[in-house]
């Protein structure tokens, strides 16, 4: 039965797999007015990245034929503050430069506009080694090594058409298909105090697939005043996922563990015995998202433009079952899949424009973009870790008294199961930007910057602590009209 103890311990180690940012809703900005306005473009949206924002403002589009090309230089580093123990930081860095936004509009009718989009949200490559002596939240171990690699690449893309009602009145929709990949690999090293020696290594590819339909309404009862509105939804069509474990501990108890988990089922092999459990999940969110703007034309030379951005919450659930066939033993695991449960969120963007001269002109935005994970209290985490080490991780017995018995039945309590999802920051930003502009083309740079503090931890094991998040886009752009 000491096998089967071993899989339960084993089985809750946090396997997680990037998100775009999986804790917040809004990744990034695109195109060239949208950035800089912060995102706040939906009571505007009169160029190609209005097929994502809402696509009937693409009837509003002041030119027969308009195309963007964009790139954008992205520095982010995510810092938690003695995570190990005091002076013990654990720090997370990423530096990349990407194609971000590629779009073209043209007239199709008098009333008609067709737009084209390719959008690359995130592309983003971290490298990371980190080395411990002694931490003070593991007393049992003397030294720690780990050294993780992780991508992640989304791509979207897809049509998007509008129709004038009325000079003052538009409807569009886009539909937008997605790709969405990620991989983890991660070596770990660790010597206890007790002389054992453990080399863990860790490999998890996932590819989703699906599409995202966005539908929109544009209304202008002034000149000066324009109202916009969307809606969208995600969609999975398909996914696969590959997550592998090999774990060779030496010293006191020699033990040779692997595992191997897909979207169909997982399995896991030791040098004490043969384990099978539940699938792990190859799908990201479906939630939905609706969108609110108000724009307000001063003058020919000041603009400006706000949006309320509102993201559904999202639970998904699934049998989670683990078996030990040669013990006869089972384990019965809350069914909510935590990787994709997600909190409402409702953001605020906003954004002005001002022209210093007919070519040159100057912008601003501001943004919030607040945590979709719920807020575990440090004193909460400390509670769950410490009761998980007292009731053998958060085990009750349904049949049986003890792991040492045959037929043993368990039950996982929720609350203190170890938690995939656990960060909580809340964050704003600031955007500046510069245009030059002329008849028939643009340029524009554009500086995105956001910043935050929260809680949460790297590792389930040793609570919470404090996270610095800092992030830093440069963004470049061109156009040209006819």
């Amino acid at each position: 039965m000491k096998s089967f103890l071993l899989f339960v311990l084993l089985g809750v180690l946090p396997f997680t797999f990037l998100h775009a940012d999986e804790y917040h809703n809004i990744n990034g900005f695109f195109g060239e007015r949208a950035s800089a306005f912060a995102g706040a473009f939906t009571a505007v949206a009169d160029d190609p990245s209005g097929g994502y924002y809402n696509p009937a403002g693409l009837s509003f589009a002041t030119a027969n034929s308009i195309s963007i090309s964009a790139s954008t230089y992205n520095k982010f580093e995510k810092t938690f503050v003695d995570a190990l123990g005091p002076g013990q930081n654990l720090a997370l860095k990423s530096e990349t430069y990407m194609p971000n936004f590629i779009g073209a509009l043209r007239e199709i009718t008098e009333n008609t506009n067709l737009g084209m989009s390719l959008i690359s949200p995130v592309t983003q490559a971290i490298n990371q080694s980190n080395q411990v002596v002694l931490p003070l939240t593991l007393p049992e171990v003397a030294e720690a090594k780990a050294e993780s690699t992780q991508q992640k690449s989304i791509l979207v893309g897809g049509p998007s058409l509008s129709y004038a009602l009325k000079d003052n009145v538009s409807i569009g929709a886009s539909l937008l298909f997605f790709s969405d990949y990620s991989l983890s690999s991660n070596n770990f090293t660790i010597s206890l105090l007790n002389k054992t020696n453990v080399v863990n290594s860790e490999r998890d590819e996932r590819r989703t697939r699906g599409f995202l339909p966005i539908l929109g309404i544009m209304y202008m009862p002034t000149e000066k005043v324009s109202l916009g509105a969307s809606f969208r939804k995600t969609f999975v069509t398909s996914g696969v996922r590959r997550l592998s474990e090999s774990l060779i501990q030496s010293g006191n108890n020699d033990l040779v563990f692997n595992s191997l988990r897909t979207h169909n089922g997982s399995a896991a092999n030791s040098s004490l015995g043969v384990f099978l459990g539940p699938p792990v999940t190859a799908e990201i969110p479906e939630v939905y998202e609706a969108r609110g703007g108000l724009a307000w034309f001063a003058n020919t030379k000041l603009q400006f433009s706000f949006d309320i951005i509102y993201t559904s919450s999202y639970r998904k659930y699934q049998r989670n079952l683990e078996v030990a066939p040669l013990e006869r033993a089972a384990l019965v695991n809350p069914p909510e899949i935590e990787s994709l449960s997600r909190e409402a969120t409702s953001n605020f963007a906003g954004g002005l424009e001002f022209f210093i001269t007919p070519n040159l002109a100057i912008k601003f935005g501001y943004f919030t973009n607040y945590a979709n994970n719920k807020n575990i209290s440090w004193v909460e985490s400390a509670l769950a870790t410490s009761a998980r080490g007292n009731l053998a991780s958060g085990i009750v017995p349904l049949y049986g008294e003890s792991f040492s018995e045959q037929g043993f039945i368990g039950y996982r309590i929720p609350q203190l199961q170890e938690r995939e999802r656990t960060e909580h920051v809340d964050l704003f930003g600031y955007t500046l930007g510069i245009s030059s502009s002329f008849h028939d083309s643009s340029l524009s740079i554009i500086l995105i910057w956001e910043k935050g503090q929260g809680g949460g931890s790297g590792n389930s094991d040793v609570g919470s602590s404090k996270i610095i998040y800092d992030s830093l886009n440069l963004y470049m752009a061109a156009s040209t009209m006819h």
